[in-house]
């Protein structure tokens, strides 16, 4: 069958007359969508709109969906993962400002009660008192000069809030616990 310019005229006036209803709903559709005032909402109206136009719009906006969820998930990961990193930041540096004057100023919530350490140096002050240096920096001096057992570098030892604010060192290898302050 041969059809003539006339014709094909009218097959094209036929398709386009087919798809101008659904134009017309896209076209309303997408209006409907410029007039919502939250931004996300109206991507997803958008979104909405596009998907209807044909299968393959559908795929793309399913496949849209999925990247989305994915990328949704990832921030989710990263923002937990840097409150972690900041929740251990803070409890890094409570443990640093442990016995120093702004560790008085902690709030009894989150106040580091105790702390473990290595010896770095034990030195002997003019008084008669032992003065350790840790290996996170903290120096801590013997408050009454008795003498301590003997101690050496790498020690390990714990320094604990007691009851009436003051610090108590105890030396973990010897067993033996003192006064002390923070010099640093």
């Amino acid at each position: 069958m041969r059809i003539g310019f006339t014709g094909l005229a009218v097959v094209a006036g036929v398709a386009v007359l087919a798809a101008t209803p659904v134009q017309a709903q896209l076209a309303d559709e997408l209006g409907k969508c410029a007039a919502v005032a939250a931004n996300a909402d109206r991507l997803a109206c958008y979104d909405r709109a596009v998907a209807g136009i044909s299968a393959e719009t559908r795929a793309i906006s399913a496949r849209r969906a999925v990247e989305t969820a994915r990328l949704e998930r990832e921030a989710a990961a990263a923002a937990e993962l840097a409150a972690a990193e900041k929740a251990k930041a803070a409890i890094a540096a409570r443990k640093a400002a442990f016995g120093s004057r702004e560790g008085y100023a902690q709030d009894a919530v989150g106040r580091v009660e105790t702390i473990e350490a290595k010896v770095k140096t034990a030195l002997l002050a003019q008084t008669g008192a032992t003065v350790l240096i840790l290996d996170n920096g903290q120096v801590w001096a013997q408050l009454e000069s008795r003498g301590v057992p003997s101690i050496r570098p790498g020690d390990a030892v714990e320094v604990n809030r007691n009851a009436f604010g003051g610090f108590e060192l105890t030396l973990m290898r010897q067993k033996r616990s003192f006064q002390v302050k923070r010099l640093n």
